[in-house]
């Protein structure tokens, strides 16, 4: 079973792939994944995680 970490860095890493690193948002990510920021910040505590 995943984690929800490891499914948001999946969806982000199609999202970079997709979009490019310099293009991609976290805001790209957050609408990907279908979650808020509150949620993403349980999971990574800064933008380096």
């Amino acid at each position: 079973m995943t984690t929800k970490r490891a499914q948001i860095v999946a969806i982000a890493a199609d999202v970079i792939h997709k979009k490019g690193y310099q293009n991609t948002k976290v805001e790209d990510v957050l609408l990907a994944a279908e979650i808020g920021k509150g949620q993403f910040y349980h999971y990574f505590s800064s933008l380096n995680d």
